[in-house]
């Protein structure tokens, strides 16, 4: 993965723009066949998808703010949380100006 890499050209600060801000998370969680229904409650509450389903384990796939994916891990600790992958903020300026 790390030879596909594309070198970054610019970063703009977004702080102060109006944008549309989300990340990305991918939850790997211990899911014994009877906490399953659980699981498919809390992520539905949370618009999660269930990404896999193993024989013990599920993969959870949230999006949002950084807030609501820290609650939704917050939520699903007493699972056993075995591997967190978080892509970091993307953000978008609102509007219809063209970056160049």
């Amino acid at each position: 993965q790390l030879n596909r890499v594309i070198d970054i050209i610019k970063v703009v600060d977004m702080t102060y723009c109006p944008s549309v801000d989300r990340e990305l998370a991918l939850i790997k969680i211990n899911a014994k066949p009877n906490q399953r229904g659980e699981l498919f409650q809390v992520s539905d509450v949370f618009r999660a998808k269930v990404m896999d389903v193993g024989q013990s384990t599920m993969i959870l796939e949230i999006t949002g703010t950084s807030n609501k994916i820290d609650d939704f891990i917050a939520l699903l600790t007493p699972y056993t949380i075995l591997e967190i992958a978080r892509s970091g903020i993307v953000s978008m300026e609102r509007g219809k100006k063209l970056k160049k």
